[in-house]
C-alpha cells in the first residue's frame, strides 16, 4: 500500500518521522520523570533548569530546539543535545520501519518495541537504571502480536528460543564476572 503512489510513499514516510519524533520528545520526558521519581502521566513538561511549564511552541520536536537556539526560552540554560538527536534518532528509525515492513501489522509490532527499547535507552542514559516495567510491557506486547500474527506455534518458539538465548548469553555474562 506504501508505494501506490509517489504522494502516498512521501505522506506516509513524513507522517512516520513526524511521529517518531514527537515520540522521542514523548519518550525523554518519560525517561526524566521515571529517574526523578516524577508522574508520567501527571503535571506539564517544564524547563530542568528552571521549572518553568513549557508552552505548546516550546515542545515542537527539533525545531524548538532550533529556534531557541539550545538553551531554554525562560532562563537561558542550556539544554541538552541528545535529545534532539534522539528525536532524529527516533523519527530516522520509524521511517526505516515503515519503508522496511510497508503500513501492516509487523511495522506497528516493531514501531511499539522500538519505543520500549528507546524508552529503556533513554532512562539508562539518563539515571543508568531500565525499570522492570519497560521489560514486562515488552514481553505483553510481544505475546499480544504472537497471537495476532499466523503460526502461532511456530512464532511462540523462536520468541521463546530467541529469550533464552539473549538472556541466557547475559545470565552467563553476569556469573562469569562474579
Amino acid at each position: 500500500m506504501l508505494h501506490l503512489t509517489p504522494f502516498l510513499t512521501v505522506y506516509c514516510c513524513a507522517l512516520a518521522a513526524v511521529f517518531g519524533a514527537c515520540m522521542a520528545s514523548f519518550l525523554n520526558c518519560m525517561a526524566w520523570r521515571v529517574v526523578h521519581g516524577e508522574s508520567v502521566l501527571r503535571g506539564r513538561s517544564h524547563c530542568d533548569a528552571c521549572g518553568h511549564v513549557l508552552g505548546a511552541g516550546d515542545l515542537i520536536p527539533v525545531l524548538s530546539y532550533i529556534m531557541h537556539k539550545g538553551r531554554c526560552k525562560y532562563c537561558g540554560a542550556k539544554l541538552s543535545a541528545g535529545h534532539v538527536f534522539a528525536e532524529v534518532l527516533t523519527a530516522l528509525t520509524f521511517l526505516l520501519l515503515v519503508l522496511k515492513y510497508d503500513i501492516s501489522l509487523q511495522a506497528l509490532e516493531y514501531i511499539l518495541l522500538a519505543c520500549l527499547l528507546l524508552a529503556a535507552a533513554f532512562t539508562d542514559l539518563e539515571g543508568y537504571m531500565i525499570p522492570d516495567r519497560f521489560i514486562v510491557t515488552g514481553i505483553v506486547v510481544r505475546v499480544v502480536f504472537l497471537f495476532l500474527q499466523g503460526n502461532v506455534l511456530e512464532n511462540l518458539m523462536n520468541a521463546l528460543l530467541g529469550g533464552f538465548a539473549v538472556g541466557g548469553g547475559l545470565l552467563l555474562i553476569v556469573l562469569l564476572y562474579e
